[in-house]
C-alpha cells in the first residue's frame, strides 16, 4: 500500500466501526466494546457490557481517528472527512452537546463545492451520488439491495410487507406540510405504497446514510436549544421551500419550532429509517407509539448469543 491508500483504509475502518457502534448503542443500549483483533476463542471471553456513555466515547474516538486519516472527496459511496462531520453533527444531538452539533453541521454546509441541496426533493433518490449526498451505500446488480421488495405491490414485483401509516399518508398529501414529498407515495388500486423509484428487479437502490438535508435539520434543532430561533427558522424554511411546501412560516415559540423541525424530519426522511431513532432520542417514543414499558424501547439480545 502507498501511504495514501493506507490512510484511506484506516480512516474508513474507524468510520465504519463508529457507525456500527452507533447502531448497536441505539438499538441495544450499552454493548461490549471490542477494539482489539480476535486471535482465538479466549480473546472474546469475559468482555463485559459497557454502559452507553462508554460506547458513545468510543464512537467519538473512532470519528476523531477517522477524521485524521480521511480526505474530502466527491466519492459519496466511501467514508470521507465530510461524512465524519455529518456523523458528528448527528451524534452530538444524542449527547445534547448543541454547539458542537452546530459546529460540525457548519463544516459540512460550508463545503459548497461538494455538498448542495438538490433543486427538487426527489432528485436524491432518482440518481446516485447526487450533490446532496454525503455518504450513501451503493448497490449494483451484482451486489443487490432487496429492500424495495418489502414496499411495493405484487404487480410491481413486491411483497407489500411495509406500508405507510394513514397519518403519514395524510401529511405527505397535505400541500401545507408535504409539498413535493407527496411523490414518496404510490397509489395502486386504492392502496398507498412507499415510493422512492424502487427497482426491485435490478436491486440497485442506494441506502442514504447522511445527506445534506439532515445536516440542516441537525443545525436547526441544535440552534433551538441554543435559543437561536432565527437561525433555526432559516434552515427549516430552506428545506420546506425546496419541497415546495405552500406554507413556510417563522415560529417564535421554541416548543412549536422544535415540534415543526421534528415533523420536518419525519416527512423529509420518511422511508430512510430515521423515525424510530428520532422518537427515542427526543423521548417521544412511548407517547407517540403507545409504548408502556421502558424495556420495549430496546431490542432484546438474540437468544443464540446468550452463553452460560
Amino acid at each position: 500500500f502507498t501511504d495514501a491508500e493506507r490512510a484511506r483504509i484506516l480512516g474508513e475502518a474507524y468510520f465504519i466501526r463508529a457507525l456500527n457502534y452507533f447502531d448497536l448503542v441505539r438499538l441495544w443500549g450499552g454493548v461490549p466494546i471490542v477494539v482489539y483483533p480476535t486471535g482465538s476463542i479466549e480473546d472474546g471471553v469475559g468482555i463485559p457490557r459497557s454502559d452507553k456513555a462508554a460506547v458513545y466515547e468510543q464512537i467519538l474516538y473512532d470519528l476523531e481517528k477517522a477524521e485524521q486519516y480521511l480526505q474530502l472527496t466527491t466519492t459519496k459511496s466511501r467514508a470521507s472527512k465530510g461524512a465524519v462531520w455529518a456523523f458528528r453533527s448527528t451524534l452530538y444531538l444524542y449527547l445534547e452537546r448543541w454547539q458542537e452539533a452546530v459546529n460540525n453541521a457548519n463544516k459540512v454546509i460550508e463545503q459548497t463545492t461538494l455538498y448542495q441541496l438538490n433543486k427538487s426533493y426527489s432528485d436524491f433518490y432518482l440518481s446516485k451520488n447526487t450533490a446532496e449526498s454525503i455518504f450513501e451505500i451503493e448497490y449494483t446488480i451484482n451486489n443487490r439491495n432487496n429492500y424495495a421488495i418489502n414496499w411495493l405491490p405484487g404487480s410491481l414485483g413486491g411483497r407489500r410487507e411495509f406500508l405507510p401509516t394513514d397519518d403519514l399518508i395524510s401529511l405527505l398529501n397535505n400541500p401545507l406540510v408535504g409539498g413535493d414529498r407527496e411523490n414518496l407515495l404510490l397509489l395502486d388500486q386504492g392502496i398507498y405504497y412507499g415510493n422512492m423509484d424502487f427497482k426491485p428487479a435490478m436491486g440497485i437502490d442506494q441506502v442514504y446514510v447522511f445527506r445534506l438535508a439532515e445536516i440542516y435539520l441537525n443545525r436547526a434543532e441544535a440552534n433551538v436549544k441554543l435559543k437561536k430561533l432565527a437561525d433555526a427558522n432559516n434552515d427549516l424554511k430552506k428545506l420546506r421551500a425546496r419541497a415546495n411546501v405552500s406554507e413556510v412560516s417563522d415560529y417564535a415559540n421554541e416548543e412549536e419550532l422544535e415540534s415543526q423541525i421534528q415533523l420536518e424530519r419525519r416527512l423529509e426522511f420518511a422511508f430512510e429509517g430515521k423515525r424510530w431513532f428520532d422518537l427515542i432520542r427526543t423521548n417521544k417514543a412511548k407517547a407517540t407509539l403507545g409504548i408502556t414499558k421502558d424495556y420495549k424501547l430496546l431490542l432484546p439480545i438474540p437468544q443464540p448469543l446468550i452463553f452460560v
